[in-house]
This record gives structure tokens, C-alpha cells and sequence, in this order.
């Protein structure tokens, strides 16, 4: 009887700690893409994901992928012109790389498209709205971010990185919405996409 009470004990508590629990759970770890309609004003997307441990993410727009690219050259080209060429970082806004007109000019008229002085070397403003909240043992949400965002420049691979997050373990719900709509982008597939960087302190 010992024996099996204190394996009943053991169960309890390995539940309780919600091992159990966490190897059942579909709710997807980060990275995570969710794609977006940035020609369509109000464009919302929603979702729910978890977090295994502390770590450092990243938000960002991609657009395009790899596929996208090497199938449809101009395409990817008509996204660098959209997105621009200068850097920021996403933790504080800062420039990080210039780049020039003439740079810019020539890069893009490999893919055939073309810009004039008054071209604007951060790329497209995009607004954005963001909302993060963190999902309570009882259901409650509570609000960790509730920001507007105004978007420019690529960091790379067609990528712009917008927001530096230290997330801790738990659920989290997630609302981003397109709050300008941009024509030019109709069709082009682009998403929001929430990745790991930095080892969380």
C-alpha cells in the first residue's frame, strides 16, 4: 500500500507540474508565421502560441520566401523597393545601415524596376498595431504589449524587423493589424513572423 500511494504521489505531482499537460499540447512554439493582407486597410490576424523557456524574440514582416524568390525574380525585386535598403534596429528604432540613392537605383534595376530622386531610402511606411497578451492559469488575459508600430527598412532577406521581446514560459495571444492598405502589395505573399534571437538573461 505504501509503494502504490507513493507512486500515486508522484503521479499527482507530475501532473500537477504540467509535464503531462505540455506533452499534448498543440499550441505552436515560435518560430511562427501567420500570413498577412497588407493591401487590404484593417487586415487583423490573430492566433496563440507558447513558450517553452525564456528567450529573446524577434517581430517581424516577411516577405516572400525562398521559393517565392527564385521563382519570380522581379517580384523580389518589387519587395526591396517597397521595403527599402536602410537598417533599423528593432529594439530602439536606430539606424544601423545606410545606403545610397544611386546604390538603391542600381540594385533594383536588375529586376527591372525603377525609382527617381524622390525615392524614400527607408522603403514604405507601414503601420502596424500590436497586441501581445499573456494567458492566465484562469483563462484571464492580461496585456504585456499594446503598441503602434510604424514600419521601414529591411534587415535582410526581405525581412523587416520591428519589435525586441524578452518572453518567459507560459501561453500567449497575439493580435496584429494592417492599419493602411497597399495596393501594389495585392497578391504578394507576406506575413507576420515571430522568431528566437538572443539567449534570454
Amino acid at each position: 500500500m505504501i509503494k502504490i500511494g507513493v507512486i500515486t504521489m508522484a503521479l499527482v505531482s507530475f501532473l500537477n507540474a504540467g509535464w503531462f499537460a505540455n506533452l499534448f499540447d498543440s499550441t505552436p512554439i515560435p518560430p511562427i508565421y501567420i500570413q498577412m493582407d497588407l493591401s487590404k486597410p484593417g487586415d487583423t490576424i490573430e492566433g496563440e502560441f507558447r513558450i517553452k523557456e525564456k528567450w529573446s524574440y524577434i517581430m517581424s514582416l516577411q516577405f516572400l520566401d525562398i521559393d517565392s524568390r527564385k521563382n519570380n525574380y522581379k517580384e523580389g525585386k518589387k519587395a526591396h523597393k517597397f521595403l527599402g535598403c536602410r537598417v533599423y534596429d528593432p529594439s530602439d528604432g536606430k539606424l544601423l545601415g545606410k545606403c545610397s540613392y544611386d546604390f538603391a537605383k542600381r540594385n533594383l534595376a536588375y529586376g527591372g524596376v525603377s525609382i527617381d530622386k524622390n525615392y524614400n531610402l527607408d522603403g514604405t511606411i507601414v503601420p502596424l498595431h500590436v497586441t501581445l497578451s499573456k494567458i492566465g492559469k484562469d483563462g484571464v488575459n492580461n496585456v504585456i504589449l499594446n503598441k503602434k508600430y510604424m514600419t521601414k527598412g529591411e534587415n535582410g532577406g526581405l525581412r523587416r524587423e520591428f519589435e525586441h521581446i524578452s518572453l518567459h514560459e507560459g501561453r500567449y495571444s497575439i493580435k496584429v493589424q494592417n492599419i493602411k492598405g497597399f495596393s501594389e502589395l495585392k497578391g504578394m505573399k507576406i506575413g507576420f513572423y515571430l522568431s528566437m534571437t538572443r539567449r534570454y538573461k
